[in-house]
């Protein structure tokens, strides 16, 4: 590829001639060779996508991001890892007696073995067979205009300050302009010249309680709601006052890699509870969860809803029984609900304080317009707590840490979100949902060896390489070599990540066909 600031290879070309050659990594990756006719041949390099130098492996929890000029820089390195560690003993909400100083059961338990499956009793079945049913391709009419990619070099971003030739499909956010009254709103606050201190006027509680009310069926105090800079600054400052920091903090891999980093830089441990996969789709090992709910070291957990890499969508009844053990075992719940909005057309969202009245009472939810409207950029973020004392401590706690002040922009951006941009998100979710479905089509007639985990939620595909490969680590830094295509290791997502890789499709039809034929051609260089 031309130029690349790694020193790779010049020209345009991903083939050599059509002639397929050897990949040959000391990581030895790659258990089956790859064969079969694909169409080969000289294939043009994509001109619509190039980005700043080149990111390198993630560890877990650390973010993939880039550096530039690095050719293999430590990625994501203090981009946004979790505040430090803080002795929050004496404020510690519900202390379980005889607390060990080492969490029994951790680490991985070898569960991604996709032959498994337990049967789950009745729970999580509901929704059991809806990765065998196609979703019928949505007729995306919309007078938004979703493939009209911004130009993001030149604007600090994160996600293109990489190399000329290279696409980023890694991290979550959107290659898509927010909704237009987000923009405006923007404009009109820039247009006054003063960003002084901020209030958090009652307009801003009153918005975020209709979107939950009309939006997931939910009606919540405006008491209860609380704002925040990030979703990830309050799970580390809920952990900070909510924990002791000899505590184990429950978590369900592969999961969002900063709930790691947001435990274990707080001085707390980990404790996973990896969840089934029957070799298509995810489900909750309940035997497993309530023996380590059990443990007295364990006083919260963490629940991705939805969940986030695999796209799942929990259902009530799932949610209930989650509830139900915690609340058996004086575990706090939080839950984590930043891609609540982003769900396929004629699906449903259903919040954790919504599933019954003990998920509410033991819950607290965290919540942002950012995935949704592609606000994380401004910082505006909040959590929901309707026990009055979890409320207060979770108040004190946040003032504590600094994480509760808002910017000159931030009510503007979530005010606008939730008063004005309905038809613009139903509209966005359609359009995502003929992103997803195509590269769905692409990847399991071009590439069947790579299952393709359906989902109802997020703009995030998540594709399993147990045919290919052990661990995607190396496959995936292979990908970005070869063809300038960046996608996410399933490693840092936790023990059972490994052979996964995570593709963020929220772009343009151009940029997704770009990267699909990058994906191809990898695979069409090796035998």
């Amino acid at each position: 590829m031309a130029n690349k600031a790694t020193g790779g290879k010049q020209g345009g070309n991903f083939h050599k001639s059509g002639k397929k050659k050897e990949l040959d990594l000391d990581g030895g990756w790659m258990k089956k060779k790859l064969a079969g006719d694909k169409a080969s041949g000289s294939q043009g390099k994509g001109s619509s996508s190039g980005q700043g130098a080149k990111g390198g492996k993630p560890g877990p929890g650390k973010g993939q991001g880039s550096k530039a000029g690095s050719a293999k820089g430590n990625a994501g390195k203090g981009a946004s890892k979790s505040q430090g560690a803080k002795d929050s003993s004496s404020k510690a909400f519900a202390q379980k007696g005889g607390k060990a100083n080492s969490a029994k059961g951790q680490g991985s338990r070898g569960k991604a073995d996709a032959t498994r499956g337990k049967g789950n009793g009745s729970r999580g079945k509901a929704d059991a067979a809806r990765g065998a049913q196609a979703i019928a391709k949505p007729q995306v009419a919309s007078t938004y205009d979703f493939n009209a990619a911004p130009n993001r070099r030149g604007t600090f971003s994160m996600k293109w300050d990489i190399a000329e030739d290279e696409i980023p499909m890694w991290v979550a956010d959107m290659d898509i302009p927010t909704a237009p009254a987000i923009t405006q709103a923007m404009v009109d606050r820039a247009a006054s010249g003063v960003y002084g201190y901020s209030t958090i006027p009652a307009e801003f509680r009153t918005a975020v309680c209709d979107w939950w009310d009309r939006r997931h069926g939910i009606r919540f105090d405006e008491k209860d709601v609380l704002f925040c800079n990030g979703v990830i600054p309050a799970i580390g400052s809920l952990v900070r006052t909510l924990t002791n920091p000899e505590d184990a903090v429950l978590v369900q891999p592969p999961v969002y890699n900063h709930f790691y980093t947001s435990i274990t830089e707080n001085g707390r441990k980990v404790m996973e509870c990896p969840l089934d996969y029957d070799g298509k789709n995810y489900f909750i090992d309940w035997e497993d969860l309530e023996e380590k709910l059990a443990l007295p070291e364990v006083t919260m957990m963490i629940v991705c809803n939805p969940q986030n890499p695999t796209g799942t969508l929990w259902s009530a009844e799932d949610l209930a029984h989650i509830g139900e053990l915690c609340s058996m075992n004086d575990v706090v719940v939080v839950s984590d609900e930043i891609h609540c909005d982003i769900v396929a057309p004629g699906k449903h969202h259903v919040p954790f304080a919504a599933a019954s009245p003990e998920c509410r009472d033991i819950s607290i939810t965290c919540c942002s317009p950012s995935k949704a409207f592609n606000t994380a950029g401004v910082q505006s973020a909040y959590v929901i707590c309707t026990n009055s004392q979890l409320n207060e401590a979770v108040k004190e706690g946040m003032a504590i840490d600094d994480v509760a002040f808002p910017n000159a922009f931030a009510m503007d951006a979530v005010i606008t979100a939730y008063t004005k941009c309905d038809q613009w998100l139903d509209d966005l979710n359609k359009f995502l949902w003929d992103n997803k479905e195509e590269a769905t089509h692409y990847i399991e007639q071009r590439l069947p060896e790579i299952v393709v985990v359906p989902s109802d939620s997020t703009y995030l595909v998540w594709l399993d390489c147990m045919e290919l490969a052990s661990d995607c680590t190396e496959l995936c830094d292979a990908i970005r070599e070869e063809t300038g295509l960046i996608l996410s290791p399933g490693s840092i997502y936790g023990s059972t990540g490994e052979p996964f890789l995570r593709m963020n499709v929220a772009c343009s039809k151009a940029q997704l066909q770009e990267a699909l034929r990058r994906l191809d051609s990898f695979f069409n260089l090796y035998e």
